[in-house]
């Protein structure tokens, strides 16, 4: 492993960093397009944790923000944080985090998507269908339902 060859990655990192935040998994793959040497791959990746600069937690919270802002539930944030190497404990951690949101976004949502109530078994089946590739859970959705106007 050559000096010059860390500070470049290391460099290269900090300005993905720099632009958002970024999973470990995701930095790696970024890294790999350029540089083939995991050694020194690994080693940008720990120096970049190790001072604060890359965070998986502050990944997941910075995502799950940007996605609950957008309208999404969390099955859908769940399965997008592991794709990108996001750990289980990580993400059940953040997700429960924002437990008090999920019940309130959904009613927001199907507000916003759908402005009348469901008439009919085919509208509501349609209604039904969005919120779960919105990433709610069944229960989020019958409550969204329960309260409508």
């Amino acid at each position: 492993m050559t000096q010059n060859d860390f500070q470049l990655l290391n460099q290269k990192a900090l300005r993905y960093l720099a632009n958002r935040e970024h999973s470990r998994f995701e930095l790696r793959q970024k890294l790999q397009t350029t540089h083939l040497d995991r050694e020194i791959i690994d080693a940008v990746l720990d120096n970049l944790a190790d001072r604060g600069y890359q965070s998986d937690r502050r990944f997941a919270e910075s995502y799950t923000r940007y996605r609950i802002n957008k309208g999404y539930g969390e099955l859908y944030i769940r399965r997008v944080l592991q794709q990108r190497g996001v750990s289980n404990d990580i993400v059940s951690v953040v997700l429960a985090e924002q437990a008090h949101v999920w019940f309130d976004l959904v009613c927001e949502v199907q507000h916003k998507r759908f402005t009348t109530t469901p008439n009919g078994q085919r509208e509501y089946a349609k209604q039904v269908r969005f919120l779960q590739y919105r990433g709610f859970t069944q229960e989020q959705i019958r409550y969204a339902f329960d309260n409508t106007k």
